[in-house]
């Protein structure tokens, strides 16, 4: 892929239709400025055919921070969306909904609870293998500094 492309595979247009139209909904019904909650995570254990592993390793969350923190909306992802339209042939972004993203999309008030980087992860465990409950695993909060210390 070409250098000069490359921002439309990592920029802010790097998500699904469903996430941008979900946007918009929000944007419409005057949802936009009340917290929400958004998940990233996987959605089963790697398969090797024989066996199914029973854990994973979590991995990534320096990448999704560094990611959040830098991406802006471009003039040019603005365009790709006025572009597109529904199945009746009108714009499936309202103007004013695209005028909004452009002043004020970015993800500087996102905030992050996660696994830390570097544990192992699996149904109902944490960490070097110790139980722990949903409760406590949903208060693992990672910071910018943590995720940055396992990456060495």
């Amino acid at each position: 892929m070409a250098s000069d492309r490359r921002d439309l595979t990592e920029g802010f247009l790097f998500t699904d239709q469903y996430q941008l139209t979900m946007a918009q909904v929000y944007w419409k019904y005057g949802l936009h400025e009340r917290p929400a909650l958004f998940d990233y995570f996987f959605r089963s254990y790697p398969d090797y055919g024989r066996h199914q592993a029973g854990y994973a390793v979590t991995a990534g969350l320096g990448w999704l921070l560094d990611r959040i923190e830098t991406t802006r909306i471009s003039d040019e992802d603005l365009a790709l969306l006025r572009g597109q339209v529904d199945v009746t042939g009108k714009p499936r972004f309202d103007e004013g909904f695209l005028a909004w993203l452009k002043e004020t999309a970015d993800f500087t008030s996102v905030s992050i609870r996660a696994v830390p980087e570097g544990c192992r992860y699996g149904p109902g465990r944490l960490g070097s293998g110790r139980a722990r409950s949903r409760a406590d695993q949903a208060n693992v909060t990672t910071t910018r500094e943590q995720s940055a210390q396992s990456r060495g």
